[in-house]
């Protein structure tokens, strides 16, 4: 067993060992349930302080318990599993290109990550709207403005969530809205109380996390780590992320 273990180490590069980790072990799918598990368990103690925040600059607005409630969350690998990816990929014996990425969205056969299916219900059931942020891109498509926004609909709907162009707020719908999702969680502010944030990097969270060296980046996560756990709620993602710039 021991020699099967160091084969398999030496066949699989690093990236197929994060996948198949994502995609087979029970701890990826536990550490998913953990996250959410716990971020419920927060919710009341979020909705009763009515000066509760995820957004460390609305702490500080004197009206913040006067706006309606809100949570915010990441899509892919945060919401929607796109280990099936992977799979489509294979099956067309060629890897990943931002075309092919954009066939697979509109495939909308995504499916749940662990826990976040039952988590957003009771947050929604508590009378709190519930927000995506994500930068799957809107590209035109003939005459359709963005059918990465349709698709996306579609998949939260097959796997059990409902919601709508309003709440999906995707990168590129406007010139503003790039890669750095601050500017799209900041508007956010205006009208609500963001009782959480959600995701699988730490661009979910921090405004400008996509352009940090990583030595900044540290910096940023130590003067905010006490939000982890509380407001802020993280899944493990070794596939992909900002985390692979840390030689900038």
């Amino acid at each position: 067993m021991f020699f099967l273990l160091i084969l398999m180490n030496l066949l699989f590069s690093q990236e197929q060992k994060s996948e198949q980790w994502m995609n087979h072990s029970v701890e990826f799918k536990a550490n998913c349930y953990q996250v959410y598990s716990n971020a419920s368990k927060m919710l009341d103690s979020a909705i009763k302080d009515r000066m509760w925040s995820a957004i460390p600059s609305q702490m500080e607005d004197q009206m913040v318990w006067d706006k309606k409630l809100a949570i915010i969350l990441d899509l892919d690998e945060t919401v929607i599993d796109n280990i099936g990816y992977y799979d489509f990929l294979r099956s067309k014996d060629t890897s990943h290109t931002s075309e092919n990425w954009d066939i697979w969205v509109s495939k909308a056969e995504a499916t749940a990550i662990v826990g976040a299916v039952e988590f957003i219900k009771k947050a929604e059931a508590k009378g709190i709207e519930i927000f995506y942020i994500t930068n799957r891109a809107c590209k035109q498509l003939d005459s359709v403005k963005c059918p990465q926004q349709e698709s996306t609909l579609e998949n939260l709907k097959k796997i059990g969530l409902k919601s709508d162009d309003y709440h999906l707020l995707l990168k590129d719908e406007y010139k503003s809205w790039t890669s750095d999702k601050g500017i799209r969680r900041q508007m956010l502010t205006e009208q609500y109380r963001i009782l959480m944030l959600v995701g699988d990097d730490f661009n979910d969270f921090y405004d400008n996390a996509v352009n940090l060296e990583q030595a900044n980046k540290e910096d940023a996560l130590y003067k905010n780590i006490k939000y982890f756990g509380e407001r802020w709620f993280i899944i493990p993602n070794p596939n992909y992320g900002t985390w692979q710039n840390f030689n900038k």
